[in-house]
């Protein structure tokens, strides 16, 4: 009898220090919650365009262009109907304006206003270059790819599927093509096919890392290479929606981060890191969540989990001046990583 209370007692007080434990654990989870902000910039944004110091975001069918630079932000003259894209060919920004499946127009801003450059049924523009390169930007439709630079029309290839991402090293162009892989520019002619070891690939993003191209898949594989081929470096775990970006600590780029969105009925989101060595894609290369090792893009995880890494991140891009991390969400407009209430954390940027 008294060994029988004696372990209904001992029961007792382990259930009690378990609840107690998943109590502590609830409150401290609670405790990691921020409270979540408007954003300045809603829905779900274009890519976040870096061009020199500034920053160039939308809300993609909006009509505002806003710049971000030395930390406030201002808006550009409206181009005149709903944006669908934001580019640059790193000298100059341009934007795609129009309906979805009708005429769309192609604009450049020339610091006061905005000129047409082309017309045509175009889905998507994405730009790539570099200021002695000239630079070119890249108008798709599903099917195929034209390539513009200051003279006009440079080349038209038809890949079959839609433009997803474009990187430039050393006089090259790398186009990710969705379902079919990785193609190249030289700047006159496109390759014939996708260079080997990403062939039937589904790249949905690509950018420049060091001396080498990385891309990344739907479906979670990293590839690295460039215009000789490319293999697979690792594996994220999860889907990958293409944004990428590259994280600058103390002047020299420290990580390689790139936006999930998880499987069907996964709650993996937000985005992963994967650390650089002087800049560069190691041999072997590790992907970590944001803040569970050093360096990291936050200092804190749980309160990651319960801010971005609940949405998922379609870009991904550091401010040259202020150095702050901002990212761009499906349909919860732009957020970012800065000080607030007392410590640094991610919420939507107001």
């Amino acid at each position: 009898m008294i060994k029988r209370l004696f372990s209904t007692i001992l029961t007792i007080l382990a259930v009690t220090t378990l609840f107690s434990c998943d109590q502590d654990h609830i409150f401290y989870k609670i405790s990691q919650e921020v409270k979540p902000t408007d954003p300045r910039i809603m829905g779900g944004p274009t890519a976040i365009v870096q061009l020199g110091a500034k920053l160039y975001s939308t809300s993609r069918m909006g009509g505002t262009v806003h710049v971000y630079e030395n930390d406030s932000w201002s808006r550009l003259p409206s181009p005149g109907g709903k944006i669908l894209e934001l580019a640059t060919d790193n000298i100059s920004l341009f934007v795609l304006i129009g309906e979805p499946m009708e005429t769309t127009y192609i604009k450049k801003y020339d610091g006061t206003a905005w000129d047409e450059v082309v017309h045509g049924n175009f889905e998507t523009i994405i730009g790539a270059g570099d200021e002695t390169s000239g630079g070119r930007i890249f108008a798709a439709t599903k099917t195929a790819v034209d390539a513009y630079d200051t003279g006009g029309l440079n080349g038209t290839m038809s890949p079959g599927a839609l433009l997803m991402g474009a990187a430039y090293l050393n006089g090259v162009y790398y186009l990710a093509v969705a379902e079919k892989g990785i193609f190249t520019y030289d700047g006159v002619k496109f390759s014939p096919s996708a260079v080997s070891g990403s062939v039937g690939k589904n790249t949905v993003g690509v950018l420049t890392v060091g001396n080498e191209v990385v891309a990344v898949t739907r479906f979670g594989e990293i590839l690295r290479g460039d215009s000789s081929g490319f293999t697979v470096a690792l594996s994220a775990g999860s889907y990958l929606t293409g944004g990428m970006g590259l994280w600058e600590e103390n002047g020299t780029n420290t990580l390689l981060l790139v936006g999930l969105q998880g499987y069907s009925i996964s709650t993996v989101l937000g985005y992963r890191e994967i650390v650089l060595e002087q800049g560069a894609l190691p041999k072997k290369p590790s992907i970590f969540k944001p803040g569970l090792h050093s360096p990291s893009t936050v200092s804190n995880a749980d309160k990651y989990d319960s801010t971005i890494g609940i949405h998922v991140v379609t870009d991904i891009a550091q401010a040259a001046d202020s150095k702050i991390l901002f990212a761009a969400t499906t349909k919860n407009g732009l957020w970012s990583y800065r000080f607030r209430d007392g410590s640094d954390v991610w919420n939507a940027e107001e």
